[in-house]
C-alpha cells in the first residue's frame, strides 16, 4: 500500500504565524498551503494541503490520535505554567506516536494582569503521562539560548506513545 503524503502543521502566535505564512508561501509556491480559516485543522489525507499554518489557539482542534510527531522547540518554557500544561494535555490526547521537545530550564516569573505571579514549566518538568508515554531519550542540547547562563544541564527529549493499558509499550 502506498503511504499518504506527510502533512506538516505549524502552530504559533498569530503574529508569528502571519510571518511564517509569508515566508513559506514565498519559499514553496508549488506546495499546497492552508492558512487559518481556509478549512479545518485536520491531518487526514482527505484534506487537500501539505502544510498548514495556524494560530496557537487552534491546536485544540486536532482530533484524538491524529498526529504522528509533535515537536516543540523553546516555547513551552517561555509560557506560563498553566498554558504549557494545557498544551501538554492536547499533545497527550492528539499524539499517535511521538512527542519531542527542546526547552530550557530557566525559571521565569511573570506578573499576570490581575497582579498574581505565575511561573513557567521547566523543560525537565514537561513530562507526558507515563502510563501513555515512554521516554526514548534524554540527551544534552547541542545549542545555547540567549537566556542560558551555561550550556550544561539542558536537554532534548523524545517520548513514544505506548499506552501500557493497551499492551503496546514494548520497545525494541
Amino acid at each position: 500500500t502506498r503511504r499518504p503524503p506527510a502533512k506538516y502543521l505549524v502552530f504559533d502566535l498569530p503574529e508569528v504565524a502571519a510571518v511564517c505564512s509569508y515566508v513559506l508561501l514565498a519559499a514553496f509556491p508549488e506546495r499546497r498551503i492552508r492558512l487559518f480559516g481556509e478549512g479545518p485543522v485536520a491531518t487526514d489525507s482527505s484534506e487537500d494541503y501539505d502544510l498548514g499554518i495556524f494560530p496557537h489557539f487552534a491546536l485544540e482542534r486536532l482530533a484524538d490520535g491524529s498526529v504522528d510527531l509533535f515537536h516543540n522547540a523553546c516555547s513551552f518554557s517561555e509560557m506560563d505554567g498553566a498554558s504549557s500544561r494545557a498544551y501538554l494535555e492536547v499533545i497527550e490526547r492528539a499524539c499517535r506516536r511521538y512527542f519531542s521537545h527542546i526547552n530550557h530550564d530557566t525559571r521565569f516569573p511573570r506578573r499576570n494582569p490581575d497582579g498574581s505571579l505565575s511561573l513557567n514549566v521547566l523543560g525537565s518538568e514537561l513530562v507526558p503521562d507515563p502510563r501513555r508515554f515512554k521516554r526514548i531519550f534524554k540527551k544534552p542540547r547541542v545549542f545555547c539560548l540567549p537566556e542560558d547562563r551555561c550550556h550544561r544541564g539542558f536537554f532534548e527529549y523524545l517520548y513514544e506513545r505506548c499506552d501500557e493499558d493497551k499492551g503496546t509499550g514494548i520497545l525494541e
